[in-house]
């Protein structure tokens, strides 16, 4: 098995048709996807169980000691059996070549942590955003200062998933950052693969939609190195600061752009 999908589940049945749509399309086909539901009370469990029938490369796993998304997907990292592990939500979409050009890239120049571009996808699949703005590459010292990866774009070698990064979770989310800032203190620089391969659907439940826990958030994550000191901690967190605003400022200052469906 070469890619483990990875997928919290949580009261989606308005998108996850599309979500496994756009993974079932994919051109690359030696993935296992493991969807991970939280409790779910709408008809998401239905939905994805009907698609496990059909394809037994889709497992459901109901994790009845529910403690957040990042609980969510620390289950379904253990129980993956891939070389790989790529990240998606139950609302996000994957353009149909993702997986093949990303592990190609991986495979060809030995690469072990790496992200795609993206673009903000509206509420109502209308609109896409510009392409999101994000490095070449990040190594520690730079994700303390500036962010730019995007959960649904990652793809990682499993084998730099310890347990020491992965047991870090909290059910107010952005763990994922924190694991990534876990990963590269470890050496490990994460490599952008240039290519426009994912939508990152906007909602009003995402909490990492909503500005002040955003920033309060963010400045928790220093607490977990010791080795930054209060006066560093605040010099990251203000960098922090500045480029989020010129990446707002960049997103409002583009006019979105409509679109005729979503990637087939």
């Amino acid at each position: 098995m070469k890619v483990s999908i990875i997928t919290p589940l949580f009261n989606s049945e308005n998108f996850i048709h599309e979500t496994i749509h756009s993974v079932l399309s994919q051109t690359f086909e030696d993935w296992e996807w493991i969807i991970v539901d939280g409790g779910s009370i709408d008809e998401s469990i239905d939905i994805v169980n009907k698609y496990v029938q059909k394809d037994n490369r889709i497992k459901l796993l109901i994790n009845k000691n529910d403690k957040g998304p990042a609980h969510a997907r620390y289950t379904g990292i253990k129980q993956a059996q891939g070389k790989y592990i790529a990240f998606l939500d139950a609302d996000d979409i994957w353009n149909p070549e993702k997986l093949e050009q990303q592990v190609g890239e991986m495979e060809s120049r030995n690469l072990g942590f790496t992200y795609t571009r993206c673009r903000e996808l509206q509420k109502d699949n209308n609109y896409v955003s510009i392409v999101l703005p994000t490095n070449n590459s990040y190594t520690y010292r730079q994700y303390l200062r500036k962010r730019g990866i995007y959960a649904l774009t990652v793809i990682i070698k499993k084998e730099l998933l310890t347990d020491d990064i992965i047991s870090i979770w909290n059910k107010d989310s952005f763990d994922d950052t924190l694991w990534w800032i876990l990963v590269m203190k470890k050496g490990i620089k994460a490599v952008l693969i240039p290519q426009d391969l994912a939508l990152y659907r906007l909602s009003d439940h995402q909490l990492s939609s909503r500005r002040g826990h955003t920033i309060k958030k963010v400045y928790s994550i220093y607490n977990y190195f010791d080795e930054i000191n209060w006066v560093m901690r605040n010099v990251f967190f203000v960098s922090y600061l500045f480029n989020s605003a010129i990446r707002h400022f960049q997103l409002k200052l583009f006019p979105k752009v409509k679109i005729s469906g979503l990637p087939q």
